[in-house]
């Protein structure tokens, strides 16, 4: 897999560049230095945020909030906001009555 730029990462991952870099340095994204720049291996699968989350389930964010609370959609936070997985969303989406 081939490594992306900072600015490219950072529109995968949904963040700025800024964070982009801290989140490398703190250790929670990994990262190579490579001729005096960051190169970033691209995440394995689309992730979204809780806004991207309700529109596809057709609900408010502060209804994906309280399902992200109550456990019923997986999410974890990346330099302090939260995202889920794309297949997390669709797991989601497949069982019946998880989000009515």
């Amino acid at each position: 897999m081939e490594l992306m730029k900072p600015t490219e990462a950072a529109k995968h991952y949904k963040v700025t560049v800024r964070t982009l870099r801290r989140l490398i340095e703190a250790g929670e994204i990994p990262g190579k230095m490579i001729g005096g720049n960051y190169r970033v291996q691209p995440p394995a699968e689309e992730m979204l945020t809780i806004g991207e989350v309700a529109r596809e389930l057709s609900m408010c964010e502060v209804t994906v909030r309280t399902l992200r609370d109550k456990g019923a959609i997986k999410m974890w936070k990346l330099g302090g906001n939260w995202r889920v997985n794309r297949s997390e969303l669709e797991r989601v989406k497949n069982i019946d009555g998880a989000v009515s």
